[in-house]
């Protein structure tokens, strides 16, 4: 499978922000950055929804250029909300979050049910099953043995 690095859908550019914590960014911003998405957080930074609006754009285009075909992207917990959003038709902030831990898998499928036109379908969202082999071969035996 050839490798496409997409820039489009790098995440949010945080501008000055860049490298602090969160609860900094936040205090000095007054608010959580979602509570407010159309205005950047920092100077230099992107506002919620025009990281949206890019990464939307840009899974448009691949889905334009990969038709009836399977890809995968790698990215940030960021895109897969902007795919949520995209393939859900959500508004840039409907009130409602999706957790997404790192590494995790989410598979969206596009297909035809049975009756009427093909759509998205949200196969697996925020799958960590892959994760579990590679986290017990890494315990020693007492710790397998203990549990969590």
């Amino acid at each position: 499978m050839p490798v496409t690095v997409e820039p489009a859908l790098a995440g949010p550019q945080h501008g000055v922000a860049d490298g602090r914590p969160w609860t900094e960014i936040w205090a000095a911003f007054g608010a959580s950055p979602g509570d407010e998405p159309d205005r950047p957080f920092a100077e230099g930074a992107e506002s919620w929804n025009q990281y949206l609006a890019r990464a939307m754009a840009a899974l448009g285009e691949i889905i334009e250029r990969h038709p009836e075909q399977r890809v995968l992207v790698v990215a940030h917990a960021e895109t897969v909300e902007a795919a949520h959003t995209r393939f859900l038709r959500l508004p840039s902030r409907p009130g409602v979050g999706f957790a997404v831990a790192h590494c995790s898998i989410t598979w969206w499928s596009h297909r035809a049910p049975e009756f009427g036109a093909a759509r998205w379908q949200l196969v697996k969202h925020n799958s960590t099953r892959h994760l579990d082999q590679i986290e017990s071969a890494h315990l020693t035996p007492a710790a397998r043995e203990s549990g969590p």
